[in-house]
């Protein structure tokens, strides 16, 4: 089995310091900019994953192949929900088969304590 896990963050993974998170207010709630991404050991021999999140998002199949410029796997969503599974099928260069992975996403903790909030005009990935 791979030696990975799943992370989420209101912060970019790739970038070196955290700054303020970003959010857009809407008549329906507050919307976040979250980012899932993988790490561990493996994560060098990592061919490519498929995220897979919950009804109500579209789409809800997302393929990613790391590569120089995204070594994480990284996917960044745009979201008002909180506590909802991500799941992700992971196929590892020289292993037959998949792992799988599953990950509550709770970023909902990097709001506490954490750099402040700013408006933002768009929150596009």
């Amino acid at each position: 089995m791979a030696q990975l896990r799943i992370f989420d963050s209101l912060f970019d993974p790739d970038e070196p310091l955290p700054g303020p998170i970003p959010y857009q207010t809407a008549a329906n709630g507050t919307w976040y900019r979250v980012f899932i991404f993988l790490e561990g050991p493996d994560l060098p021999f990592v061919h490519r994953v498929r995220y897979t999140l919950p009804v109500g998002f579209t789409p809800r199949h997302w393929n990613i192949a790391p590569n120089y410029m995204n070594q994480s796997a990284k996917l960044v969503i745009v979201t008002d929900k909180t506590g909802f599974i991500v799941e992700a099928d992971v196929w590892v260069k020289f292993r037959v088969g998949r792992t799988r992975l599953v990950h509550l996403i709770r970023f909902h903790e990097d709001l506490i304590g954490n750099p402040p909030l700013v408006p933002s005009g768009s929150l596009a990935p």
